[in-house]
Parts: structure tokens; sequence; C-alpha cells
């Protein structure tokens, strides 16, 4: 006879089924709520504000904690600088949305183990990397061209529709150009988180205080990018309502709740497990855009994406022979 005491889930175990299944199921839709964020929202100050504001929030509750929250200026620089990579990428981010579907999206920014393992090549030297990794490295490449290639004439394919009809008239290169800026915004996020961890781990930094300052930073440069671009506080009186309950859910959800619940994850589950969210979220946001955002999808963008969960499962694979640190990951994981 079975013993219901032994054979019902301890409460650890529930937490952590809860924790991964928020993770998946929030970061997996984050990309078509930003979709939903940009259609009538301004796109630099909206992403610039969703970061400012949990970042202050971080800050008040580590500083109310009892835990320091001073910074020596050349830390504070870091911040910055890491801040600027790390939450610049999410811009980049938002405005390639305005051109390209939330799916196709995600799957550029799931490139970013791939950088992030080549920035951990440079830094130990090409003896260093790992046949799997190499071979993930250029399986990503093939996955980005397949996902690329339809737009150049090279491969025949669907036109992409962003969340603006005119979304492609408002970035220089059109389609093409949101490609390049997801790539560029892909190697943003892998550059701050590498090298955040780096500055993490150097100084022990508490991973709260680390992240509040990179959202603050990160955003008030978004914030600035837009007031220069010419957007203004009063579009944000233009935004219809999907907009800003889409706005809403990154701001309380996307970046506070599962925020919380990443780094407690990451305090008591296996960093490989905790790390497989960055194979089933493009998974998510593809399938999630086509059927809630009727967003298209053809074969190339269907094995552009098998391709690139084949190279980052592999890339990931080759990274934790070496295990990476709680640091690194908390660094790399919200968008």
């Amino acid at each position: 006879m079975v013993d219901p005491v032994r054979s019902a889930p301890t409460p650890r175990l529930l937490y952590v089924v809860g924790g991964m299944a928020i993770l998946y199921l929030v970061w997996g839709t984050t990309y078509l709520a930003i979709r939903l964020q940009v259609a009538s929202l301004p796109v630099f100050l909206s992403s610039g504000l969703r970061w400012v504001l949990p970042g202050l929030f971080f800050l008040a509750l580590e500083r109310s904690s009892g835990r320091s929250i001073q910074l020596p200026r050349k830390l504070q620089l870091a911040m910055v600088v890491t801040g600027l990579c790390y939450f610049g990428g999410n811009g980049l981010l938002s405005w390639a949305e305005l051109a390209v579907p939330s799916g196709m999206a995600a799957l550029f920014i799931g490139l970013v183990p791939l950088w992030f393992y080549l920035w951990e090549w440079t830094d130990r030297g090409a003896a260093h990397l790992a046949p799997l990794g190499l071979v993930g490295i250029l399986l990503g490449l093939v996955g980005v061209f397949l996902l690329v290639a339809p737009q150049t004439g090279l491969l025949p394919g669907v036109a992409l529709q962003g969340a603006r009809p005119d979304g492609a008239a408002l970035i220089p290169g059109g389609v093409l150009g949101a490609q390049v800026l997801l790539l560029l915004a892909a190697l943003g996020w892998g550059s701050g988180a590498y090298h955040s961890g780096r500055v993490s781990r150097a100084h022990r930094l508490e991973p709260l205080t680390v992240a509040g300052y990179q959202m603050l930073w990160g955003g008030l440069v978004l914030m600035a990018c837009g007031l220069a671009l010419g957007e203004r506080p009063a579009d944000f009186l233009l935004a219809t309502a999907s907009s800003w309950w889409a706005w809403v859910f990154l701001l309380f959800v996307a970046s506070g709740l599962t925020f919380f619940v990443f780094t407690w994850l990451v305090t008591h589950v296996a960093l490989t497990k905790v790390g497989t969210y960055a194979y089933v979220n493009p998974v998510i946001a593809v399938l999630l855009g086509a059927w809630v955002g009727g967003e298209g999808f053809d074969r190339w963008v269907l094995s552009g994406m098998a391709v690139v969960l084949i190279a980052i499962a592999l890339v990931r694979l080759a990274k934790y022979r070496s295990t990476p640190s709680a640091g690194n990951m908390v660094a790399a994981a919200d968008t």
C-alpha cells in the first residue's frame, strides 16, 4: 500500500515545478507582450520606464533589508556599461518588433548563449573552445541564415508582419534592418550578462543590487534615446488599452514577479535545469505568436527554430562542463 505521506510531493518540489512553469510561460509570453506594447506606446520611453521603476524598487528593497547599495565609482561605471549593453538590448528588441513577428524575435534573442560562449572563448583562448561549442556556434549561424535569407531573396518566404503595419518603414533597412537589430540586441545581452557576471563574482555583489543598478542606468539611457528621437511623454496618452495592459504585465510580472522566482530557483535548483528556459521560451513565443497574435510562419522559420534550439543545446552542454555561476545566470535571464 502506498504511503500517502511519502507519495505526496514535498513543498520544495511544488515550488520548483511552479517556479519553472512561471519561468517558461511568463518569459515565453514576453515577446508577444512587447509586440503589443510597442504597437501604440512610444518604444524607447516605455521600454526605459519599464526598467527604471523595478530598478529603483530593487535598490530600495536592498536598502530596507539592511544591505549596503553604495558602490565605488569604478563599479558604478561598470553598472552603467553592463546596464547599457543588457537593457539596451531590450530597447533594440522592442524597436525591431515594430517590423518582425514576436516569435522570430524570440529566436534571434535565443542566440544569447552563443554570444556568451564567444566572450568566454575570447577571455580563455582558443584552446578552451570545446568542439561541441564550436559546432553549436556554426549551427547558430546556419539558423540565422534560415531566418534572414527569405528577406534577402535567397530563399522564398512569406511576408513578415510586426507590431505596426508601417513598422518596416520606421526602421532603416526595413525587415532586414530589424533582424540586424535583433542580432545586435542578442550581442548586447550576451556582452552585458557575461561582464556583469565577472564583476559580480569579483566583488561578491548581491544579485538584486547589480540588477537594480543595471535596470536603472539602462532604463535611463533608453528614455534619453526616446526623447532624442522625438518621443514625448504625451504619447503615452494616445496608447491603446492592449498596449497599456501589455506594459503593465511586463513591468509587474515579467520584470518583477518572475525575476524573484528566478533568483530563488538559481539558489535551490541545479543551474543546468534552470537554464532550460533558453530552449522552451522561443518555442512558446513562436506558438503563442501564431495562436494569439496571428503571426504567420513558414518552413524556413520552423527550420531556423529547430537549428537554433539545437545550437543552444550544444553550446550550453559545452558551457556547463565548467559550471556557470548563479550571477551569470541571473544577468542573462530577463528580457
